[in-house]
């Protein structure tokens, strides 16, 4: 097997990076955490998936990703990375899919990828 080739899970694997936070106050983090957490909870219920633990994927907190490298440390085809903004009543939270092994926007979630879902609390 080669150096750039890897084994892959026999169904689609995916990692979800810590969403960042990007309210204006630091401490939100554990905000941005909880949303990321509960969106891995919630992908792990999908039994067509293999869903990247929340501590192999918690190491790239506060830390510029290569996408590809993350894909192949932590086995996955498949990225989420976003961010989560809380100011005042309002939440923002924004989140794009990323094929792990080309580095491109996931087509299956391509209209969902670069647009923000706010709501009032």
């Amino acid at each position: 097997m080669s150096k750039n080739s890897r084994l892959l899970p026999a169904k689609p694997s995916i990692a979800l990076l810590p969403f960042d936070n990007m309210s204006r106050d630091p401490e939100q983090a554990y905000f941005s955490d909880g949303v990321t957490e509960d969106v891995i909870t919630e992908l792990a219920r999908f039994q067509q998936l293999y869903v990247v633990a929340r501590h192999s994927s918690f190491q790239y907190r506060d830390k510029a990703a290569d996408i590809l490298r993350v894909g192949r440390e932590l086995n996955a085809q498949y990225i989420v990375e976003g961010s989560v903004g809380r100011n005042d009543d309002q939440i923002r939270i924004s989140a794009q899919l990323v094929d792990a092994t080309t580095g491109i926007l996931g087509r299956s979630l391509r209209h969902l990828a670069g647009t923000a879902m706010t709501r009032g609390k």
